[in-house]
């Protein structure tokens, strides 16, 4: 074999490792064209005898190169020369530096936005409101008062909300939330088609929520059982009363709390009764 000829490194006999300084150090210098021409003849000469820093000095120049395909170092790579000039190097470490803070803050931000779902007052979330699910068509009712205080007390809880800056879901303004509700509390539910007095008392319920008044959302939720013909509307009664019993369950774990217990067997009175409903034919 001709020696001049570069041989397979795996193919050539081991020989005890020669390089004085750190291996790593070695190489970045032979890649980054640090090295004297004597010096990198003699790390050249090595490498062929050498098949640990010859296969660590491979993988080192296929991961440069494929960054450098895909523009990642940001700089062109001079056809002469497969690695960049020190100087670019120190560019793309910085171009690194700032998309890895970019995706930290991506990742925090949603974070942020998921924590925020379920943080604060943990009713603000049950009261959240669809707009497209839950919002009425309006209808005229058989009274003019019972009308007028249902169509000013949805438009007032949805006006109400303010959408949060930071962590997602809503926010909503007090005044407007309780004028709501004093329009829902005026109405007659006599005076509206039954199949309405459940979105009166849904909302009325939601409207509590939103303020962290369980005891009247739970009251109301009750009372919409009482009235209840239509399923769809059993079945949105029971997710809120659902969502109630959840969170309270969350609140009072072990503690014993006589006010929160009471609450919670309330509300899973309440949800059995409604179950109870869906299973009549």
């Amino acid at each position: 074999m001709n020696p001049s000829q570069p041989s397979d490194p795996g193919s050539s006999p081991e020989r005890p490792c020669q390089i004085r300084e750190n291996r790593q150090e070695a190489i970045d210098r032979y890649l980054l064209g640090e090295m004297s021409s004597a010096e990198a003849d003699s790390f050249e000469g090595h490498l062929l005898y050498c098949p640990p820093c010859s296969e660590a000095c491979r993988l080192q120049e296929s991961i440069i190169n494929v960054l450098s395909d895909s523009q990642v170092l940001g700089a062109e790579i001079p056809e002469t020369n497969a690695f960049p000039p020190p100087g670019n190097l120190g560019k793309s470490a910085l171009l690194w530096r700032v998309a890895a803070i970019f995706l930290l803050l991506l990742a925090s931000g949603s974070a942020f936005w998921w924590l925020g779902l379920s943080s604060d007052n943990p009713w603000k979330k049950l009261g959240d409101l669809d707009p497209a699910q839950y919002r009425p068509q309006f209808w005229q009712g058989n009274g003019e008062t019972a009308w007028e205080n249902y169509n000013s007390g949805v438009n007032l809880l949805f006006d109400a909300r303010r959408p949060r800056w930071w962590g997602g879901g809503y926010d909503y303004r007090e005044d407007q939330v309780r004028q709501a509700i004093a329009r829902f509390s005026a109405i007659e539910l006599s005076q509206l088609p039954e199949d309405r007095r459940m979105d009166v008392l849904f909302y009325l319920s939601k409207a509590h929520l939103v303020l962290g008044e369980i005891d009247p959302a739970l009251s109301a939720l009750d009372l919409s059982g009482q009235v209840a013909v239509n399923r769809l509307k059993v079945d949105r009664a029971l997710a809120l009363c659902e969502g109630i019993e959840k969170e309270l369950e969350l609140e009072i774990p072990g503690k014993g709390d006589p006010p929160g217990q009471a609450q919670l067997q309330r509300a899973r009175a309440i949800r059995a009764n409604l179950e109870g409903l869906l299973k009549i034919p």
